[in-house]
C-alpha cells in the first residue's frame, strides 16, 4: 500500500529544501568574501610590506641594488607569490654584468611565514649569477701560486633580521666566474639543478649540485656546505664539500681518455683546494702510442676564475710505471688549451 504525504508535510519538505538553499547560499557568499578579503589582504601584504622588505634584505645582504619588475600573489592551488625580473647590481660595479638576474621565483608559504621571513619553499626559474674577481691587492697571486690575501669576512646588513628558506631550488642555471686576468674570458659553468635546505644569509648553508665542467667536459655531481655570501668580494665565498667527476680527456688538446674522479673541495671560490683520486681506462696522448690505464691520487689548488691547477702532489700509475710528481696546468697566452708540467 502506497503511502501518500500530506499537505502539510509537502509543505514542510520544500520550506526545509528553501532554506538549505538560502544557507548554501549565505555560506557560499561568506566564503568568496573571505576568500577576497584573504587575497586582498595578502596583496596588501605583498605591496606594502614584503616587497619593501625583500628589496632591502637582498640590498644589505648582496651589497647591491636591487630591481624586482612585478610581484604578485596566487591563491591557487595553495597561496604563493610569484615574481619576475629581480636583478641585483654590485654598487660600484657598473663595469660588469649584473650579479644575480632571475628570470622568475615562486615563494610556497602562509601568510604568517612570509611574515615571520620563514619560507618553506622558493623556486627559481633562469637564474644567472656572475661571481666578479677580487680587486687591488685582495686579488690571489696568480703567477707565484700564493694563497690570496685574507679579508676580514663581509656580511652587510648582518643586524637586520635573517630570511629563513626550507627549501630553494633552480634547473638550468648558469655559474660565471670572472677572469682576474683582464681580457680572458670567465668560466661558464651550467648548473643543470640546484638544491639548498635550510637557507639563511648568514650561516652555510647545505647543498647538492648537478653541473656541467667546461674544460675537461664532463658531468659533475656535488654536495657540500656553500657560504655565508661575502659581499664585498663573493669570489671570497667559502664552499666545502664532496664531488664525482665523470670527463672526456679528449677536449683537452695532447690527451684523451674517459676520465673518472672523486674526491673533496675547500676554499673560498677563486683559491679552491682539492684531493681525491682518478681512474682511466684508456688514457693515450695524440703525439702517438697505445692505451694505458692511469691511476692518480693528487693534492691540488683550483683557480675557480680561470681554470689553472697548481698540482701540489701527485702519485699516480701509468700502466706499470709509477709517477710522483708536482706541477701544474697553466693557460698560457696565444696558445690554444693548457700547458701541462711536471717535475717529477
Amino acid at each position: 500500500m502506497t503511502e501518500i504525504a500530506s499537505p502539510a508535510t509537502a509543505v514542510r519538505s520544500h520550506r526545509l529544501r528553501r532554506w538549505l538553499l538560502r544557507v548554501g547560499g549565505l555560506v557560499a557568499i561568506v566564503a568568496a568574501a573571505g576568500l577576497a578579503a584573504l587575497y586582498y589582504y595578502a596583496e596588501t601584504l605583498v605591496e606594502q610590506h614584503l616587497r619593501p622588505a625583500m628589496v632591502s634584505l637582498l640590498e644589505d645582504r648582496f651589497d647591491s641594488a636591487v630591481e624586482l619588475e612585478s610581484l604578485r600573489v596566487s591563491m591557487a592551488p595553495t597561496l604563493s607569490v610569484r615574481g619576475e625580473g629581480l636583478t641585483l647590481r654590485k654598487k660600484g660595479r657598473s663595469d660588469i654584468p649584473p650579479l644575480i638576474a632571475i628570470r622568475a621565483f615562486t615563494i610556497a608559504g602562509s601568510v604568517r611565514e612570509l611574515w615571520n621571513r620563514r619560507i618553506d619553499r622558493v623556486h627559481l626559474e633562469g637564474l644567472e649569477i656572475v661571481v666578479p674577481p677580487r680587486r687591488g691587492a685582495d686579488m690571489p697571486g696568480a703567477k707565484s701560486g700564493g694563497e690570496p690575501v685574507k679579508t676580514t669576512p663581509s656580511t652587510p646588513g648582518a643586524s637586520a633580521p635573517d630570511a629563513f628558506i626550507r627549501e630553494i631550488v633552480t634547473e638550468a642555471s648558469v655559474l660565471t666566474i670572472m677572469s682576474k686576468q683582464e681580457g680572458k674570458r670567465p668560466r661558464v659553468f651550467e648548473l643543470r639543478k640546484i638544491r639548498f635546505e635550510n637557507f639563511q644569509f648568514t650561516q652555510p648553508a647545505v647543498f647538492e649540485a648537478d653541473l656541467t665542467n667546461p674544460t675537461p667536459q664532463g658531468d659533475v655531481a656535488v654536495v657540500g656546505t656553500f657560504g655565508p655570501w661575502q659581499a664585498g668580494e663573493p669570489s671570497s665565498t667559502p664552499i666545502d664539500g664532496h664531488f664525482l667527476f665523470n670527463a672526456d680527456l679528449s677536449t683537452i688538446k695532447g690527451i684523451g681518455g674517459a676520465l673518472r674522479a672523486e674526491g673533496r673541495f675547500a676554499g673560498p671560490l677563486d683559491y679552491i683546494r682539492t684531493s681525491g683520486k682518478t681512474s682511466t681506462d684508456d688514457f693515450s696522448l695524440s703525439s702517438g702510442g697505445g692505451k694505458f690505464p692511469l691511476l692518480v691520487d693528487y693534492d691540488a689548488i683550483v683557480d675557480g676564475t680561470n681554470g689553472d691547477t697548481q698540482l701540489e702532489r701527485v702519485n699516480g700509475r701509468l700502466g706499470v710505471s709509477q709517477i710522483s710528481a708536482r706541477g701544474a696546468i697553466v693557460r698560457v697566452d696565444g696558445v690554444k688549451g693548457r700547458r701541462i708540467t711536471l717535475d717529477t
